[in-house]
């Protein structure tokens, strides 16, 4: 499959104020924006099919009932930063942090459909498959895909002068299908404050994509 030409003139830069909103606004508007990187003059970028919402005051979030830690004082900055952590040593998952300073309110980015700088994505993942669907559809081969680092934690995501950059696609419509987050994080919890945070549906996804992590 050939690479996908994005018209960058017909594409908006998400301003700073976009990201002031709560993570159940910014999760589902995010659907069909474009996630780009440019690492070493490499450009890449993916389309987000799927998000997830995570209120600091929900059970699920890094931050519930907790103290800030060098691993999630990120959540707690200004709205318009990422969030990139580390999961079994391995894999790096990026989200965005969204909110006024200190309301520790994150999106986190589940999948992406390829579009710019396909072969950089192929060679950062070693990956020889050719069906896209697989390049980018988790959100640690995303991160991947992207070349996203541990020296991207907090990194601005609204100046065009940033590495990382998420637009608006004006000509693009996504249908919206919600459904229940997958693999939370929820050990140690109450029952009822687990119960509450499994049945939530703040998982938001394009419902005609094929590029999902999980349908």
């Amino acid at each position: 499959m050939p690479e996908r030409e994005i018209i960058k003139g017909k594409l908006e830069l998400l301003p700073k104020v976009f990201y002031k909103q709560d993570s159940l606004a910014v999760a589902p508007a995010l659907i069909g924006c474009v996630f780009e990187t440019n690492k070493d003059g490499i450009i890449t970028s993916g389309r987000i099919t799927e998000t997830e919402a995570y209120p600091g005051d929900d059970a699920a979030s890094h931050v519930y009932k907790r103290k800030p830690t060098p691993r999630t004082k990120t959540q707690y900055l200004e709205g318009g930063r990422l969030y990139v952590y580390q999961i079994m040593g391995l894999h790096l998952m990026t989200s965005v942090v969204v909110g006024d300073k200190n309301t520790a309110d994150v999106v986190f980015i589940r999948s992406l459909e390829p579009l710019d700088g396909i072969a950089a994505m192929k060679q950062r993942r070693k990956f020889s498959g050719d069906t896209l669907q697989k390049l980018a559809s988790g959100p640690g081969t995303l991160s991947e895909a992207l070349g996203i680092s541990k020296g991207d934690n907090g990194v601005i995501v609204y100046e065009a002068t940033s590495l990382v950059r998420i637009y608006r696609d004006p000509a693009y419509f996504a249908k919206i299908k919600t459904g229940r987050r997958i693999n939370l994080g929820i050990h140690g919890k109450g029952e009822n404050e687990a119960r509450i945070a499994v049945e939530r549906e703040w998982r938001f996804f394009e419902a005609d994509s094929k590029f999902l992590s999980k349908k």
